[in-house]
């Protein structure tokens, strides 16, 4: 959509191809790459990708001028910052100082880097050439290292014939360290504190442990003077999660190594960057999780007179998507985003603890009556999918499918109700292949493929669902 194509008249196949970090004019408002806001093309992975599926051999990638200035120096990257995984959908991927590929570019009689990366900006088009008589060769040995991590969980017994069934309430208390993945700060080494990001969530989870604790305790005193019986009531489930910024590790490893039983918890919630409201206003997502969820978040809020934007999707990038996998309803409870997000200046200064507070009691509201109602928030299924940051756009051809986050491959693990792929048959366990015999074999082969594609279009989907290959038909839809 953007009419730009580095590898237009370009062939790479067989080849080792430069490209430049980041994207053009990228401090320009006007930038049609999202301004200055960096868009999915300046990603390493979609750069990666992109070199891959034109059939490049390998990649080095070269800091842009921008880069080096903030930085104070032309530095090589971590090796973190180049990404978590290996897997065997990757191409060899280097790294070069910009004095290195300068000597390349001018030897090869090309004009200098800085040159070039000018150009680019000038016309914001493509400047895309082949170094003749270069040949490059590399070498690196990449060994992962792993160190144990832990959830924080603790219990608060519930009461009568309630006490069998939980509610969870969580918050993930990692961060993203000094920098590398995750680091929307390139280049630093500076501690990333996320005060917000998720020093907020963690404490507003001890200070709700603390306070539904004294209610507990009050309610047996009460009753034991009374010489009656407490209230029944829900046990309790409370986790720090570890591991969220690498990829919802901790609660993804609780929902599979529950120690109590996932079928007896009948809801979950979370608060992640719950630091920066502003005014009164709180989003909660997962209002479309349980039939119950709309009214109760309306009832439980207006007594602390928030403005509560309420987003019914259960899935988005925090640890009660893990949850709503596991067929359990979900509340994520959020102030929204800032420019400090996985930055260093997200720090203590900048949060509304007045805000917190007020999260506080809604959190408290919320599970005080999820752990005394009689009934059980009733699951709802819903395709929607919380998308935290700039608005997305409101016209993407899309399946309607939930895909495995623990594979490359495409493997589908729920299928939104009416959606495109629930008309076309689609079913939970089917690993997608191909789009209009275009060959699949990565999750972000099928997303590129769905780029390219539009709302209404119609398309023949394959799948591989056992031992047989089904091909599907669909239109697919907006989203």
């Amino acid at each position: 959509e953007l009419n730009y194509d580095d590898y237009a008249n370009m062939d790479v196949r067989g080849k080792v191809v430069i490209v430049l970090r980041k994207e053009p004019r990228q401090h320009e408002p006007g930038s049609p790459f999202d301004g200055t806001q960096p868009s999915q093309h300046a990603f390493f992975s979609s750069k990666e990708l992109n070199a891959a599926m034109h059939g490049a051999a390998a990649l080095i990638f070269v800091n842009d001028q921008a880069t080096v200035a903030h930085s104070g120096a032309d530095r090589l990257p971590k090796l973190a910052a180049a990404g978590s995984a290996i897997n065997d959908q990757q191409i060899p991927t280097l790294y070069c100082l910009r004095s290195t590929v300068d000597k390349l570019l001018q030897s090869a009689g090309g004009e200098s880097l800085h040159a070039l990366e000018m150009a680019i900006d000038r016309d914001v088009a493509p400047h895309s050439y082949v170094l003749a008589g270069i040949q490059a060769s590399g070498e690196a040995l990449i060994v992962q290292s792993q160190t144990p991590v832990r959830n924080v969980v603790g219990l608060l017994p519930g009461h009568g014939s309630l006490a069998v069934q939980y509610v969870v309430i969580g918050a993930h208390y990692d961060h993203v360290g000094t920098g590398g993945v995750g680091s929307l700060a390139p280049g630093t080494i500076e501690i990333h504190n996320g005060a917000d990001d998720n020093a907020s969530g963690t404490a507003v989870l001890l200070e709700v442990a603390r306070r539904l604790t004294n209610q507990a305790i009050a309610s047996a005193a009460e009753a034991a003077e009374k010489k009656v019986q407490p209230a029944s009531r829900r046990s309790i489930i409370f986790i720090a999660f570890t591991g969220e910024e690498r990829g919802l590790l901790g609660s993804k490893y609780f929902v599979r190594n529950p120690r109590w039983p996932l079928e007896r918890t009948v809801a979950m919630l979370n608060m992640d960057m719950v630091g920066r409201m502003e005014g009164n206003s709180l989003t909660v997502y997962g209002t479309g999780t349980a039939e119950q969820f709309d009214s109760l978040v309306d009832r439980t809020s207006v007594p602390l007179g928030l403005a509560i934007d309420k987003q019914p999707a259960g899935f988005g990038p925090s640890d009660h998507a893990s949850f709503y996998e596991a067929s359990i309803p979900v509340l994520h409870f959020f102030t929204g985003l800032h420019n400090d997000y996985h930055r260093p200046s997200d720090d203590y200064d900048k949060i509304n603890f007045v805000g917190m507070a007020m999260v506080t009691d809604m959190v408290t509201n919320v599970a005080s009556e999820l752990v005394s109602s009689p009934y059980s928030p009733k699951l709802l299924r819903t395709s929607a999918v919380a998308h935290i940051g700039r608005p997305m756009p409101s016209k993407r051809a899309i399946l309607g499918v939930r895909l495995d986050a623990d594979t490359s491959v495409p493997t589908v693990v729920d299928v939104a109700p009416g959606g495109a792929a629930s008309l076309a048959g689609i079913r939970a366990g089917d690993v997608i292949s191909a789009i209009d015999e275009q060959p699949i074999s990565h999750v972000n082969e099928l997303h590129q493929q769905l780029e390219l594609r539009i709302v209404g279009g119609n398309v023949t989907i394959t799948v591989r669902r056992g031992d047989e290959n089904l091909r599907l038909t669909t239109t697919l839809q907006g989203g």
